[in-house]
């Protein structure tokens, strides 16, 4: 079955990659800002010998509108199966939601992860590493986002409340950027390119590429693969190969330094 829904979403057009079996760890040199899937029959082999596999959000538009995005469920509770017509599969702790959508970015809600363009969900049938599969719970038929907006979900969620940065922070944090936003300020003061330059600093090293995407070596766990990107556009950083490893600028630093996101932001209010 795990060759099956490969081919159904390689048929229209969504890039795929090779993921190692019973992990979520992908091979070395792919992913979704580098090499993916070219030769289905070969992948299928792979895939024979119980390879997983991954698909890449923002792919697709081969036979539909818009590319891949998937809401990604950590938390049963905000999730209605009966309000949803579209391809659902059931993970190890919640559910993954497919939809069709054009440019759609990755954000987060407590609980749930929407998944756009450039992000990597594990595929139907592919088994977790606690060995739970990646269950389909319907045909795979896949709705575009419109259908989302008269989701009663959207009333249950609030976008999480980021802390404020301590008082009398330098004023320099606060002439950055066109938000209202003082942690997103904060946030614009410090580039990801030098936020790991000083506090991963031999990860720095690593970095490679010019342009929007970066990749390097991931500073959160034993990388030699350059599993690790960097987002130079919008500030993010993140890893093909751990799940730890994701956020902007301040999660960077959390990450970095072991302590939580508003201590994070006392640190850099006394050293930018």
């Amino acid at each position: 079955m795990r060759i099956t829904y490969a081919q159904i979403f390689y048929d229209q057009g969504v890039a795929l990659i090779p993921v190692k079996t019973q992990s979520k760890h992908i091979l070395a040199g792919y992913g979704p800002h580098r090499r993916q899937v070219t030769q289905f029959p070969l992948f299928a082999e792979f895939l024979l010998n119980g390879g997983n596999y991954a698909l890449c959000t923002g792919t697709g538009g081969k036979h539909q509108s818009g590319g891949l995005v998937v809401l990604d469920f950590d938390n049963p509770e905000l999730f209605d199966a009966q309000a949803w017509n579209t391809f659902t599969v059931k993970t190890a702790r919640g559910y993954h939601v497919y939809f069709w959508a054009d440019d759609v970015r990755s954000f987060a809600f407590d609980g749930l992860d929407v998944l756009g363009a450039g992000k990597a969900v594990m595929g139907a049938y592919s088994i977790h590493p606690d060995g739970s599969i990646y269950e389909p719970q319907n045909q795979p038929k896949i709705r575009g986002i419109e259908s989302v907006f008269d989701f009663p979900l959207l009333s249950k969620l609030e976008p999480p409340k980021l802390p404020e940065p301590p008082k009398g922070a330098p004023k320099r944090f606060y002439n950055r950027g066109n938000s209202n936003s003082r942690v997103a300020q904060i946030k614009a003061a410090l580039p990801i390119l030098e936020a790991v330059q000083l506090f991963q600093p031999e990860a720095a090293k690593t970095i490679q590429g010019a342009g929007r995407w970066r990749q390097y070596n991931c500073a959160f766990h034993d990388d030699n693969h350059r599993s690790g990107w960097l987002d130079t556009e919008r500030n993010l950083f993140g890893c093909h190969a751990c799940d730890k490893a994701r956020g902007d600028v301040l999660n960077f630093v959390s990450l970095s330094r072991g302590i939580t996101n508003l201590e994070a932001i006392k640190l850099l209010g006394g050293a930018l």
